[in-house]
């Protein structure tokens, strides 16, 4: 019989042998990977499906809506209502600028505490141009006693002048005949 000596065993069959069974041991796990990762890519692949068709589904939804939108638009009713929304603060403000009725108000009480008419009316730039005219009345009321005193009161910030919102700017022709005196005014707002 041969006799081998140990250190002459061979060892390559011992190696081969562990890597094998390392071999065999990681097999199942390397399957195990390769099926998460293929479940995992399909899983993605679904979502990014999924995600195409909710966009086209939303891209539709939205070319509805901006079509209802135009179809709205185009109506004489709602762009009118739209026009005011985008304008609404500068008429409020304009209305408020304006006050026309507050101002022709105001004209008609100078009308009744002076005994002078106004003829005709224009408002521009915050200043109301007008005609005024006194008349002499059937007391006896002398209309130059009318103007005097009616620019009297507006000079002296007295009488019904006082509380009125109007400043009376410079007249410069007076004009007259035997029973009226007239002249331009020009009433700044204060």
């Amino acid at each position: 019989m041969n006799e081998q000596n140990p250190s002459e065993i061979p060892t390559g069959n011992s190696e081969t042998l562990a890597s094998s069974r390392a071999k065999r041991s990681l097999f199942p796990v390397s399957v195990f990977l390769l099926v998460v990762s293929a479940a995992f890519s399909g899983y993605l692949k679904y979502q990014v499906w999924n995600y195409g068709s909710k966009t086209f589904e939303i891209r539709q939804e939205i070319l509805e809506f901006e079509s209802k939108i135009a179809a709205l638009k185009a109506d004489p009713t709602v762009a009118a209502a739209d026009l005011l929304n985008r304008n609404k603060a500068s008429l409020e403000t304009d209305i408020q600028r304006s006050e026309a009725h507050r101002y022709v108000t105001e004209l008609m009480k100078l009308h009744r505490d002076y005994g002078v008419d106004f003829d005709g009316f224009q408002f521009s730039g915050g200043k109301i141009t007008t005609v005024v005219s006194a008349r002499a009345s059937s007391a006896g009321t002398d209309p130059v006693e009318k103007v005097i005193r009616f620019v009297g009161d507006f000079r002296s910030g007295s009488g019904a002048a006082a509380v009125s919102p109007f400043e009376l700017s410079e007249i410069r022709l007076v004009s007259w005949d035997e029973t009226r005196r007239t002249f331009n005014a020009e009433f700044k707002i204060k």
